[in-house]
């Protein structure tokens, strides 16, 4: 009995922090495909599923044209690092600038800013999907310097590095 009490615990502290994360599939590492996209390099995914690059605070670019599972695979990761215990959160492109210019007209940016630097893993989905104005671009700029070496990133894009 108090073995099942405890799974439901874990269940459901699992399903709050998905719902934190923004994470409402379940698109996970599981249920990801290989055999869809066999470019996709398998082994190196498993390992990012892993998490070591989270302890190192590094960060993971998946780059490639519409259909090919960067999305699915980003969920998958973040999905992954709730549950192993780290804090997450995905937001596509367009969300995130909303978020931040939302929280803005409240007066409320740097409570917001403060919270996605001190995330485990952000997930920014769709990268450069479209152009933001200077203001965001400090704005991204400021959560990716404190981001950076400490705590972990995903970013998916269609464009290439060089745009």
């Amino acid at each position: 009995m108090l073995s099942d009490e405890i799974e439901i615990r874990n269940m459901r502290k699992l399903q709050r922090q998905l719902s934190q994360a923004g994470i409402t599939s379940q698109q996970t590492i599981e249920s990801f495909d290989f055999s869809f996209n066999p470019s996709i390099n398998a082994a190196h995914i498993r390992e990012l599923a892993t998490y070591r690059f989270i302890k190192r605070g590094a960060g993971i670019f998946f780059i490639g044209p519409t259909g090919t599972g960067k999305t699915h695979l980003a969920k998958a990761l973040c999905h992954q690092a709730c549950r192993m215990h780290f804090c997450g959160a995905y937001c596509p492109f367009h969300q995130f600038f909303n978020e931040l210019n939302k929280a803005e007209l409240k007066n409320q940016l740097s409570r917001l800013i403060k919270k996605m630097i001190k995330i485990d893993l952000l997930v920014i989905d769709d990268f450069g999907f479209k152009k933001i104005n200077q203001q965001a671009a400090e704005y991204l700029y400021a959560i990716v310097a404190a981001r950076y070496g400490v705590k972990s990133m995903i970013l998916t894009s269609d464009r290439a590095i060089t745009d």
